[in-house]
C-alpha cells in the first residue's frame, strides 16, 4: 500500500472532479439466491489487522462520515444489526498512517470484533469475513485530501516559479475595459508572491485598476471579498508594498493607481467575490462594484485505461489517484491512494496520456486537484 504522512485538517475547499467512463467489477453472486448487497473479502485479516486495514478514503475532513456509512452498512451473518463504537486510534506499521480503531457487535456475538479502518487511503471496499452487508458501501470516490491538494499544489507551482516565462496569466475581472485581475491561490504560488508582513499563508491576490469618472482618473480606495450572505473579507494587507509586490509580479500589466489586496482566502474555492469601491466624484452605480466570477468545471477528453499487468494477482479491479490538472489540461503530482505497487505503476502511467479541458474562470484556465478512478481492462496475453 503507498502511505502518506499523517495529515491534519485545513481549513480550505480544493476542487473535485469525479470522471465518467469508469467500470466496476461485479458483486459475486450465489448459485440461485439474489443478488448479494457486497462482496465479502475472503482474506480472513481483512479489516482485522493493522497491516490490512479497510480503506475507506476522505481524509480527515470526509473520513469519518465515510467510515460511518461503511459500518452502518454491515449486518451479522445472520443479518444481525451491528453496534459499534469507536476505541481510538493506532498507527500503522508504516510509520505515517493513522488507523480508527472500531470494535463491532451483535446479538449472538460472544467477544466483540476489532475492525482497523484508514481514511488516508481507497481501495474497493468489501466486507469483513463474518458480515454480510444490509445495503451497499455506496462510498464512491472520495473529494479530493485538501492537505495532500496543497502539498500537489505547492509542488507544482513552485517548480513553475523558478522559470518566470512559464508565469500564468492573470485572471480578469469586471469585462472589458477590465476593471482588475485576480490571481488563485496557484497562481501566487506559480508567480513565488511572498508572504505579507503577517507572515499569514497567501490565497489570493487581487488587483483593483483605477476607474475614470467625470474626467479623473479615480483609485480604489477599498478591495474586499463579499460572500452570498453579505459578509465582508478584508484583506491581509492592501498597502503600497502590497501593490509594489503585485505590480513586480503582473508587470506593465497594471495601471498606474492600482491598488493590490491580500487574502487568506480564494474566492476560486469559496463562494466569495470581489468587491471594489471607489470615491467621488464616480456615481453611485461605479462607486461599489461587485464582480462576477465566472466558472466552467474540467472536461474530461481522453482517458485510455490501462491492461492489467499480467504479473497481478491482487484483483482490485480499480486503482484511485488523486492528480493536479494543470491549466494545458495534463495531470501532475499523480499520488496512488492505495493498491500494490504493480497496479499502482500501471495505473499512473496510464494517468500520464490522460487530457482534459480545464476549468475556467473568466475564461482564463484554472489548475484543480481531482481523484480519478483508473480501471484496468484485461491482462494482454503473453
Amino acid at each position: 500500500m503507498v502511505a502518506h504522512p499523517r495529515r491534519h485538517h485545513i481549513a480550505v475547499v480544493v476542487f473535485s472532479l469525479l470522471l465518467p467512463g469508469i467500470s466496476l467489477s461485479a458483486d459475486a453472486r450465489q448459485p440461485g439466491g439474489p443478488e448479494p448487497l457486497c462482496q465479502v473479502s475472503t482474506d480472513p485479516t481483512y479489516g482485522r489487522s493493522v497491516d490490512n486495514p479497510i480503506a475507506v478514503g476522505g481524509s480527515p475532513v470526509y473520513g469519518a462520515a465515510r467510515q460511518r456509512r461503511y459500518l452502518d452498512a454491515l449486518r451479522g451473518p445472520e443479518g444481525q444489526a451491528v453496534r459499534y463504537t469507536r476505541s481510538g486510534s493506532v498507527m500503522a506499521p508504516d510509520n505515517d498512517t493513522m488507523l480508527d480503531r472500531y470494535q463491532l457487535t451483535y446479538d449472538g456475538l460472544d467477544t466483540p470484533v476489532v475492525l482497523y479502518l484508514d481514511w488516508y487511503h481507497f481501495t474497493d471496499t468489501t466486507a469483513p469475513v463474518g458480515f454480510v452487508c444490509g445495503a451497499a458501501f455506496d462510498l464512491g470516490l472520495p473529494p479530493p485530501d485538501p492537505s495532500m491538494g496543497r502539498e500537489q499544489m505547492s509542488a507544482f507551482a513552485g517548480a513553475l516559479a523558478k522559470d518566470t516565462k512559464s508565469s500564468p496569466p492573470a485572471i480578469p475581472l469586471g469585462g472589458d475595459p477590465a476593471v482588475g485581475v485576480v490571481l488563485d491561490e496557484f497562481r501566487v504560488l506559480a508567480r513565488g508572491i511572498p508572504p505579507v508582513q503577517s507572515k499569514v499563508p497567501l490565497r489570493s491576490v487581487i488587483v483593483a485598476y483605477p476607474q475614470t469618472c467625470e474626467g479623473q482618473l479615480v483609485a480604489p480606495t477599498a478591495v474586499r471579498l463579499v460572500s452570498a450572505q453579505g459578509q465582508v473579507l478584508a484583506p491581509e494587507d492592501s498597502s503600497s508594498e502590497a501593490a509594489r509586490l503585485a505590480a513586480l509580479s503582473l508587470g506593465t500589466t497594471t495601471p498606474r493607481g492600482s491598488v493590490a489586496a491580500f487574502f487568506r482566502a480564494d474566492p476560486l474555492q469559496a463562494p466569495l467575490r470581489p468587491y471594489v469601491e471607489y470615491g467621488p466624484p464616480c456615481a453611485e452605480g461605479v462607486r461599489e462594484r461587485t464582480l462576477a466570477i465566472d466558472m466552467t468545471r474540467a472536461q474530461l477528453a481522453e482517458s485510455p485505461m490501462p491492461a492489467r499487468p499480467a504479473e497481478d494477482r491482487s484483483g482490485l479491479p480499480w486503482i484511485a489517484v488523486q492528480a493536479l490538472i494543470d491549466l494545458d489540461g495534463r495531470f501532475q503530482e499523480m499520488r496512488a491512494l492505495g493498491g500494490p505497487d504493480l497496479l499502482v505503476r500501471a495505473a499512473i502511467e496510464a494517468v500520464r496520456a490522460w487530457r482534459v479541458t480545464p476549468a475556467h474562470a473568466n475564461g482564463a484556465p484554472l489548475s484543480t486537484v481531482v481523484v480519478l478512478q483508473v480501471s484496468f481492462t484485461p491482462a494482454k496475453p503473453h
